[in-house]
Order: structure tokens, then C-alpha cells, then sequence
């Protein structure tokens, strides 16, 4: 895939799998069944991996209904789709007219989190002929962000006796990877006791690890991001396709026998033993692959694992050689994240989980895209 004709300055690739997504989006289409849509969280720039590559894909793919962060994601993303349906997570978070018109003129869906947050809108709604739709997002158990208990029942009055556009009404499981916790049947019970005072709206609540391990909490569509991208929604092995690939340049290769200290990296955190050679590899910390992964992790290369040996700098990996019985050279491209190791055991090593990972990585890296339409 990669050749030693690539530009110079290219010391590190990521590559998104777009036939992949596809693969993932029909397999939750499957598990969901044909009553109940599929909403593509793509927050953070789709994660990481470009909103405008991966919406576009998934529009193609029929998704209707699409979720970002902040008021600026959802304005970058109408402007590369226009038929859809785009949910602002945040909500407005700051209350005037100019706030207000960005709402209307892009055509994006505020979810609200506070009976204030409702009430400031609705001051801001009375000087405009058209409502906007909304969504409102209740806190049935998470206790992070959503509209809490004790405000249901004033929620519910202030809907009684003003007119707005309610398009859906939503929640957020805490342990939809946990099959058995109690508080997700407690959840579900309280969304649904919640939603039954509100007609015609639809709803929500299920997650990725929703879809693969909870039963009936599908209601009028999910909301799957880190399936949809390859993340593992289970704790079992992973139902979903590998969507990207990390690869680093190999900058320079060293044998450690002619050099005068037989450590490597900063702190001299790696001591020589005998003989080593070893790889310098063109990606480091500042391109978000995990620091801690220094002594622990490993890079692959024909098949060969190759240890990480000493510290992980901002800019390189140096990379054990002694087990590798294939030739390397200088300007070959080294796995980080792929076939051979899984995005799954990099969060494993680095004792973190893979959501963290995929959002670090690519800051500078470029991005290649298989199965892109060229005319996007």
C-alpha cells in the first residue's frame, strides 16, 4: 500500500476504511431490524477520522440522522450535507439571537439538558414566526449531563402550556457494556415513563454496546458511533470490522553493539543487554499514539512483532529488530494499529479504552481513505 515514493516529509499514515464502515453499518442495520434507524454520532471530527469522508459515506449508505458535539460541528456538517437530520449534543450553551439564527439558518437540532436552557429559548423563539426542532435529553441515571429529576415534572408543565417543535426526546445509558447491571433496566424504565407524557416524538436511548448486548432498547433509532468506526461494543471478541490502519516510516536503523551506551531513550529507561539493533520510527506522543506504551507495546512488520524499546518521545518509536527475520530498511512502513494489532490491544496495553485512542490519533498524520468516492 505504502511505497518508498511517498512524499519525504511523510513519516506517518492513517488509513479509514470506508468499505468497512459499510460492512459495520449493515451489521447494526441487521441487528436492529427495519423499524428502527441508525444515527451516526460524529463528534470530534468523526472521532478522528474526517467528518466529510465519513458522512458522505454514510449518507450514501441511507443514514438520515446524525449527531455532533458543539454548534460548529453541526455547522461545518451542513455544510457538506443538506438532507439530513443534525443533532447538537451541547445544545446552544449560549443564549442570544445570533445563536439563535445559526440554529435557523443551518437548520440544526439543539438538544436541550436543563429546564433553564428551555426557557431562555423559548424567550428567544417568541420573536421568530418558525420553531425549530428540538430534542430534549434527560439524565434518567447517568449524572453527567441532561436535564435531572428534579426538573422532569416542570419540563413537562412548561410543555403544557407552551408550543415547541420537540422532534425527539433521548437518554444515555451508563453500563450498556455491562449485560447484567441493574441500573440499565432502571434506566429504560424511568425513559419510559418519561416519554409517555409526550406524543408523536421519537426517541432513543441505546448506544453502541446497547445495540450488541441490551434487549428492546432500540426505541426509534440508535445512536452508534465507536461500532460504526470498528470499536468493540461488547466484552467479547469484537463483531466489528477493523476500520483504520497506523503505519510509521522507518527513519533509521541502528546497531547498538558499536555504541558506546547501551541504553536507549530518554532516562535511559531501556538498558542494553548484549548485542541490539534496533528501528527508528517516524511517529511519536504529539501524533496521539499512547506515551505509556513505552517497554510495553509493540509494531509489527511482515508479520514479526517488534518490541517498543525505550521511552516514546513526541516525534519517535524505537522499535526492537532482534526477532525479525525479514529484511528491513530504511523507508519501509512499520504497523502501529491494523491487520496484526488491533485497536483493541493498543487500548488494552496502554490501559485505556479505544474511544481515547482513535480521537488522539491523526493530528498531523495524513489521512488516506479506501473505498472514497472521487467525486467527493
Amino acid at each position: 500500500m505504502f511505497k518508498n515514493s511517498d512524499k519525504e516529509n511523510e513519516l506517518g499514515k492513517i488509513t479509514i476504511d470506508l468499505n468497512s464502515i459499510e460492512k459495520n453499518y449493515k451489521l447494526i442495520k441487521k441487528k436492529i431490524g427495519k423499524e428502527c434507524s441508525i444515527a451516526a454520532v460524529l463528534k470530534a471530527n468523526a472521532y478522528g477520522l474526517g467528518i466529510k469522508e465519513i458522512s458522505i459515506k454514510l449518507k450514501e449508505l441511507g443514514c438520515k440522522f446524525f449527531f455532533v458535539a458543539t454548534l460548529k460541528e453541526g455547522m461545518e456538517l451542513r455544510k457538506i450535507l443538506k438532507n439530513i437530520e443534525i443533532f447538537v449534543l451541547n445544545g446552544p450553551i449560549f443564549f442570544d439571537v445570533k445563536i439563535y439564527n445559526y440554529f435557523l439558518d443551518y437548520n440544526l437540532i439543539p438538544i436541550f439538558n436543563s429546564l433553564k436552557e428551555l426557557k431562555l429559548w423559548i424567550r428567544l423563539e417568541s420573536k421568530n414566526k418558525k420553531k425549530i426542532k428540538i430534542g430534549l435529553h434527560f439524565d434518567t441515571g447517568m449524572n453527567r449531563f441532561g436535564i435531572p429529576n428534579v426538573e422532569i415534572d416542570k419540563v413537562k408543565k412548561l410543555f403544557e402550556k407552551k408550543t415547541l417543535n420537540l422532534f425527539c426526546i433521548m437518554s444515555h445509558l451508563s453500563s450498556a457494556d455491562e449485560k447484567n447491571k441493574k441500573i440499565n433496566l432502571l434506566q429504560k424504565n424511568l425513559f419510559n415513563k418519561i416519554n409517555s407524557d409526550y406524543k408523536n416524538v421519537l426517541l432513543s436511548i441505546a448506544n453502541s454496546s446497547a445495540i450488541f448486548n441490551l434487549k428492546g432498547f432500540n426505541f426509534s433509532f440508535v445512536r452508534s458511533g465507536g461500532a460504526l468506526f470498528g470499536i468493540n461494543p461488547t466484552k467479547n471478541k469484537n463483531p466489528m470490522n477493523n476500520v483504520i490502519s497506523l503505519h510509521a516510516k522507518v527513519l533509521q536503523i541502528k546497531n547498538l553493539k558499536t555504541e558506546s551506551n547501551k541504553v536507549v531513550g530518554y532516562n535511559s529507561t531501556y538498558q542494553v543487554n548484549g548485542a541490539l539493533k534496533i528501528a527508528v520510527l517516524g511517529i511519536g506522543y504529539a501524533d496521539g499514539y499512547p506515551r505509556n506504551l513505552s517497554n510495553i507495546g509493540y509494531a509489527s512488520f511482515k508479520n514479526s512483532k517488534l518490541p517498543i524499546v525505550g521511552t516514546i518521545s513526541m516525534d519517535y518509536i524505537t522499535v526492537d529488530l532482534s526477532r525479525l527475520r525479514k529484511k528491513i530498511k530504511v523507508g519501509d512502513w512499520v504497523e502501529l494499529i491494523g491487520k496484526n494489532i488491533s485497536i483493541q490491544d493498543v487500548a488494552f496495553l496502554s490501559q485505556t479504552i479505544e474511544y481515547e485512542i482513535l480521537n488522539n490519533l491523526g493530528n498531523r498524520l495524513q489521512k488516506y481513505y479506501i473505498g472514497k468516492n472521487e467525486s467527493i
